[in-house]
């Protein structure tokens, strides 16, 4: 019976460990998914629950083994202490391993949330007749989906300055016409990432980074685009790959809305700061490395209110590049409200029209 009493408060015991840590990782992802705020009170609940039943099992044999061996003139306080507390360390050492397992097997669920689109939703972009639909294949022959809303002024050479767009880990490219529409200076590429949308393939860091590249490659060669006039603007996640991007070819500026230094090891820590994100995380998403071989102008949109991408991830890439990166705070913004203020686009505008007015 007292073996039976032990397994089963250890089994109590290391799910109400895990489980606490699981609250602490979906109160850091409120922020990304308000949906999880019912989820976190249920583990909480449960997790209480299952510890004050592990730790009634604990204390109710502790007990009993120090009167049996009190009546017998065999106290072993000690030991039957050092054990309980070896029992307890036991159980957080599995309930920890078990949480960075279940991490490791989620990881790509958690970084990467491709969005669909609707026959409805595509028939009616369809219609319009200022955007047109793209579809780039890459290298590997995969086969990206998305659109190129067409707007601003062409030069004297009928060209147009370009903005490629590169959004966050969710949805999908269509929802991010209506802010490329806030855009008045330029055409707006909105191109799916692998997975997302219309586009073929998985998602994966080294997949974004490749891709961003050709996709660059191939506006720049169309006829209609002022090839020295392409601009990177990243979100979020696509932050990263912009500024990979903005590394790798000559653009014209970059616009980056809540960027980061890295995410594996940086914005992922922050979210669970009890695991090593850095070893565990195969997509690190380090914008540190592609940062010194940046040379266009840059422009940081940062939310004061960012609970996801917090200010000090964004000032660690800008110490990289001091002077030349134009720093704007948009005050009372948080992670996704920074979209909507008016001056948010009134920051980018004034940008893209310096540089495309300069001869």
């Amino acid at each position: 019976m007292l073996k039976f009493n032990i397994i089963l408060s250890v089994i109590f015991m290391v799910i109400s460990l895990w489980g606490f840590m699981a609250v602490v990782f979906l109160s850091n992802m409120e922020p990304l998914a308000g949906s999880v705020k019912n989820i976190k009170i249920k583990v909480l609940i449960a997790s209480i629950t299952l510890f004050i039943l592990s730790l009634g099992i604990i204390l109710f044999e502790y007990f009993r083994f120090l009167r049996v061996s009190a009546q017998k003139g065999n106290i072993k306080a000690l030991n039957v202490t050092l054990k309980a507390s070896g029992i307890f360390i036991v159980c957080f050492a599995l309930a920890w391993i078990l949480f960075i397992i279940f991490i490791y097997i989620l990881q790509d669920k958690l970084l990467f949330s491709p969005g669909s689109i609707k026959p409805g939703r595509l028939n009616e972009i369809r219609t319009q007749r200022d955007i047109e639909e793209i579809s780039i294949k890459m290298s590997d022959n995969t086969v990206l989906h998305g659109w190129l809303v067409k707007q601003g002024s062409k030069n004297n050479k009928g060209e147009y300055p370009l903005v490629i767009v590169f959004s966050g880990q969710g949805g999908e490219a269509s929802g991010h016409i209506k802010h490329a529409r806030k855009i008045h200076a330029c055409h707006v590429a909105l191109i799916n990432y692998r997975g997302y949308g219309l586009s073929q393939g998985i998602p994966s860091e080294t997949a974004f980074y490749s891709d961003a590249i050709e996709i660059f490659d191939y506006f720049s060669k169309r006829p209609d685009i002022a090839e020295d006039k392409i601009f990177a603007l990243g979100g979020s996640l696509g932050t990263g790959v912009a500024v990979h991007l903005a590394a790798h070819r000559p653009l014209a500026g970059v616009i980056l809305f809540s960027p980061y230094d890295k995410l594996a090891g940086g914005v992922i820590q922050d979210i669970i700061p009890f695991i090593p994100t850095s070893i565990i995380f195969k997509n690190s998403f380090n914008a540190l490395k592609d940062a010194p071989f940046v040379k266009a102008p840059i422009l940081f949109l940062i939310a004061e209110n960012d609970r996801v991408i917090r200010p000090k991830r964004s000032e660690k890439l800008k110490e990289v590049w001091g002077e030349k990166c134009v720093k704007i705070i948009i005050k009372g913004a948080d992670h996704y409200s920074i979209y909507d203020r008016i001056k948010s686009w009134e920051h980018v505008n004034n940008f893209l029209s310096d540089i495309i007015g300069r001869e």
